[in-house]
């Protein structure tokens, strides 16, 4: 029998197939994926399956559909790429204000006219 999470989270969770496995150790949380068709046989009655199995392996334990998955890793990248975006304005934002720091340094404080 194996202590490695990646081994022993589906080994608990049979005989529900796994898709995938999303691992926190330091919080000891597990993200199951399982098929669509999988879902309720991975939970099992009121629950059952994935109590015991959290029981048995020590892990809380979070099932997911591959449908599921997916929506969150669309909304990650949506929201991944508003970061960049707001970090990119704040990058821009940030060099203009360099740029008139240096203008202000190199002309003595006065703006020049011209």
């Amino acid at each position: 029998m194996s202590h490695e999470p990646e081994v022993l989270l589906p080994n608990a969770l049979k005989p529900a197939e796994v898709s995938g496995i999303i691992l926190s150790a330091e919080n000891q949380v597990a993200t199951i994926v399982v098929p669509n068709d999988q879902l309720s046989l991975a939970i099992g009655k009121r629950g059952q399956n994935v109590r015991l199995a959290s029981r048995l392996t020590s892990w809380d334990i979070d099932i997911i559909t591959e449908s599921e998955f997916d929506e969150r890793q669309k909304g990650d990248a949506a929201g991944l790429a508003e970061v960049a975006e707001s970090n990119k304005k704040f990058s821009d934002s940030a060099n203009i204000t360099i740029a008139e720091s240096e203008e202000k340094i190199k002309t003595g404080g006065e703006k020049e006219e011209v």
